[in-house]
């Protein structure tokens, strides 16, 4: 089982930064929302990191001048 932000967790964060949340209730639900569940599984995926290759150009001449 996954640990997420409880809205509590985030105000204590919000007001050490100074930070003012106009809609609390927006930031409750963005907080709720990776702990969605979806007929038993989490409804958010894992982050999973991902290298990128880099791209090659296919016009380039593989040659050097």
């Amino acid at each position: 089982m996954s640990s997420y932000f409880e809205i509590e967790d985030a105000l204590q964060v919000i007001n050490r930064y100074g930070f003012h949340i106009r809609d609390i209730g927006l930031l409750a639900s963005a907080l709720e929302r990776p702990a969605t569940t979806v007929m038993g599984p989490e409804g958010v995926g894992k982050v999973v990191m991902v290298r990128s290759l880099p791209v090659r150009d296919p016009g380039a001449s593989s040659a050097s001048p």
